[in-house]
C-alpha cells in the first residue's frame, strides 16, 4: 500500500557524485515544496477550484454564442475561417496590419498560390 505522504528516495549508494547531487537536490525541492504546502489553506483550494468552474461554465457559453455567430453567417455564406481570419486582421491594428499583409502576400506568392491585394481595393 502506497503512503499518502512519501518520502523521496534521497539514498545516494552505487551512484555517481552528480547523480548523488541530482537526487540531494530532488529531495531539497521535494521538502521545501512539504513545506510551502503545509501553510497552504484549504479553502484557498476549494475557492480557486470554484472560481475554475465558474469560468469553465463562461466559456462554454461564450464558445456557444460565438458558434452560433459563425453558424449564422456561413448560412449567408461566409466560410468560417474566412471570418475567423478577417477578425484576426481587425484585431491586428493598423501597423501591424500592413506588416502582416506584406508577409502574406510574401507567403502566397512564394507558394504560388496568387495574391493580390488591391484584388478588393
Amino acid at each position: 500500500m502506497l503512503s499518502e505522504n512519501p518520502e523521496p528516495d534521497t539514498s545516494t549508494e552505487g551512484i555517481s557524485t552528480t547523480q548523488a547531487d541530482e537526487v540531494q537536490d530532488i529531495g531539497n525541492v521535494v521538502n521545501i515544496n512539504k513545506d510551502k504546502l503545509s501553510q497552504v489553506d484549504n479553502k484557498a483550494i476549494t475557492d480557486a477550484c470554484e472560481e475554475m468552474q465558474d469560468i469553465k461554465g463562461e466559456r462554454e457559453e461564450l464558445n456557444a454564442r460565438a458558434g452560433e455567430i459563425r453558424s449564422r453567417l456561413k448560412n449567408l455564406g461566409i466560410p468560417p475561417a474566412a471570418f475567423n481570419a478577417a477578425i484576426a486582421r481587425y484585431e491586428l491594428g493598423e501597423e501591424k496590419r500592413a506588416k502582416n499583409d506584406a508577409a502574406f502576400a510574401k507567403c502566397c506568392n512564394a507558394m504560388d498560390v496568387g495574391y493580390q491585394s488591391d484584388l478588393f481595393q
